[in-house]
């Protein structure tokens, strides 16, 4: 690729971000979309908070025109003059140029008095109207090198032209002073010259009609006059031609000058979008050549074959990318497994031996002990997760959770609060875990002996509260 790629901001900005800025920095969200090379696919559709600035950055082109239509509808190439110029000025001016010969093959008799005078005048005619012939042509030529510049440097043919926005405006503006420069050359040519040739002949047959002997030598000079003639009315015919023709041409090369005077090669333009509020808009991002206006790209080939141009043309289709506004939900239920500080206690009977009787029976008695005990302990957690800084992706949050623990040979409803930080989904909760252990109840002591007939271990399940640390993921609630 030959020329540097510029960018194009288009932003999609959020219209209180002016008034809420004072408040605090804002995110910014963007977006690349590629129009340089014809093959690049959409952004992925992302979902941004209600508010969220959204940056759609195109990279372009100095010289393509791009468009952000809100509307999800390909922008179509508008009709413009600068398009047609190129077909104009290779076509039209490929007007007919055929020699024609107008001398003189016959003198005039001395009995046609003014006979000299009408052959001089005939071949000044035929010389003027060969000088604005060549005229024509030179005007032709000098129009088709112009549009050979403007098609050359719509293409980026020269690598210079498209290196940057300055150098694109730089190119342009030098294009349009060239074209200014040649129309302060315009072919000398007068408006009536078809017109003054109709009336020469119709004077010169009208006044010699009396001669009906063709085989005299009046009568093979008047012939002869009447060819001469009929070849110079040939002659102003291909001059009123070739002067139409080039008069189009000028006109659609002055739209042309007019357009490059002010052709925008800028890198920047801002699109804002309407407020929104839990609204889901599609963007799309559409571009033009400036010069052809035709949704292309042109590029160097690879290989390039002495028979094709050097610069391949690719369509540069729309690109649309959906961006979703939504409000940040203030709250949110997450699940996991909290693990506590509070260690698990399972008190109970235990029969300890004491000895043997008198038949050498075991004896033994039911003490109390700690059947299972540990410093941490695992137990799931459900959590309501509110909101107080931060986005959906990112958040701080103050969280309270009540989960069901089956570790302490019963089911008991334990809670938990604390501050909690969300990050895609996933939350992390640390904070004081408020729940139940078993301890003894009665003023009894762990080893102590359970008298006989007593209904079981004495027990009471006493609130503690003990740091925990919690990994949840947020549950999706329906709509």
């Amino acid at each position: 690729m030959d020329w540097t790629p510029t960018f194009v901001a288009v932003m999609v900005a959020w219209p209180a971000i002016a008034g809420a800025s004072a408040a605090g920095p804002q995110h910014v969200k963007t977006l690349q979309v590629d129009m340089t090379t014809g093959t690049s696919r959409a952004p992925d559709p992302v979902t941004v908070p209600s508010g969220t600035a959204v940056m759609i950055a195109v990279l372009k082109n100095p010289l393509q025109t791009c468009a952000a239509d809100m509307k999800n509808e390909a922008i179509k190439p508008e009709s413009d003059p600068l398009a047609l110029v190129l077909g104009i000025a290779m076509s039209i001016l490929d007007v007919r140029a055929e020699k024609r010969d107008c001398a003189k093959h016959v003198d005039p008799p001395a009995t046609i008095a003014d006979g000299r005078a009408i052959d001089a005048q005939l071949e000044r005619a035929a010389l003027e109207l060969d000088d604005a012939v060549e005229n024509l042509r030179r005007t032709r030529e000098d129009y088709r090198n112009l549009a050979k510049d403007a098609q050359a440097l719509g293409r980026c043919e020269r690598a210079s032209d498209c290196a940057s926005a300055e150098s694109a405006a730089r190119a342009a503006r030098n294009l349009a002073q060239q074209i200014r420069e040649t129309f302060d050359r315009p072919p000398q040519i007068a408006a009536t010259i078809g017109a003054e040739i109709d009336t020469l002949s119709k004077a010169i047959l009208s006044k010699y009609a009396v001669i009906s002997d063709g085989d005299s030598p009046e009568g093979r000079w008047l012939t002869d006059v009447a060819k001469r003639l009929a070849c110079i009315q040939g002659k102003a015919d291909l001059v009123i031609e070739n002067r139409k023709a080039v008069s189009v041409a000028r006109d659609a090369l002055t739209d042309l000058q007019n357009q490059l005077e002010v052709l925008p090669t800028e890198m920047t333009m801002t699109v804002p979008l309407h407020a929104a509020r839990n609204l889901t808009t599609t963007v799309t991002v559409s571009c033009v050549n400036s010069i052809t206006k035709q949704p292309v790209v042109y590029l160097r080939r690879v290989n390039p074959d002495a028979d094709l141009s050097r610069m391949q043309a690719h369509v540069v289709a729309p690109i649309a990318t959906t961006v979703t506004f939504r409000d940040s939900p203030r709250g949110s239920v997450s699940a996991g497994v909290l693990i506590s500080t509070l260690g698990k206690r399972q008190l109970g009977s235990q029969a300890a031996r004491t000895g043997t009787d008198t038949n050498g029976a075991v004896t033994f008695t039911n003490r109390i002990r700690e059947i299972e005990t540990s410093d941490m302990q695992v137990v799931p957690f459900s959590f309501f997760n509110l909101n107080v800084a931060g986005g959906e992706r990112t958040s701080l949050n103050v969280t309270g959770g009540i989960g069901l623990n089956t570790n302490n040979a019963a089911k008991q409803v334990e809670y938990f609060v604390g501050p909690s930080l969300g990050i895609n989904g996933f939350f992390i909760q640390g904070g004081a875990h408020i729940g139940r252990r078993q301890e003894l109840a009665n003023g009894f002591a762990i080893d102590d002996v359970i008298p006989d007939k007593y209904p079981g271990v004495p027990l009471a399940r006493t609130w503690r509260t003990k740091f925990a640390l919690a990994v949840t993921y947020k549950i999706p609630l329906p709509k």
